[in-house]
């Protein structure tokens, strides 16, 4: 399902605000890490990257979380880094923090 801009934008900025208040998690997957590696990237360049997400980077979403009922829907998004397309799944875990969870953060495999 596709969203007006104003909607993802609005997101954009709760992952902002997740950011500056250093309340992120990374979940270590196998394809995050390879990627990470492969691009030379550290975390913090993952975050700067996520940073600056736009409305035009956006794919889709939001989408429920099949693994967890009632859980707060994902958000993806691609973004062209260091001459590779990344493919780019988050979510905020609406909670006392606003948590911003990265589940994917790899190069685009389609």
């Amino acid at each position: 399902m596709r969203v007006c801009p104003s909607e993802v934008e609005d997101f954009l900025k709760k992952v902002r605000e997740s950011i500056d208040k250093k309340c992120c998690t990374f979940i270590p997957r196998k394809k995050n890490i390879m990627s990470m590696t492969k691009l030379g990237l550290q975390p913090q360049d993952v975050l700067d990257e996520i940073y600056d997400l736009t409305y035009s980077n956006y794919i889709k979403g939001p989408e429920d979380d099949h693994d967890v009922n009632e859980s707060d829907p994902f958000w993806m998004f691609k973004a062209y880094i260091i001459d590779n397309t990344i493919y780019i799944k988050i979510k905020i875990v609406m909670d006392d923090n606003n948590r911003l969870k990265i589940v994917s953060f790899h190069i685009d495999e389609i």
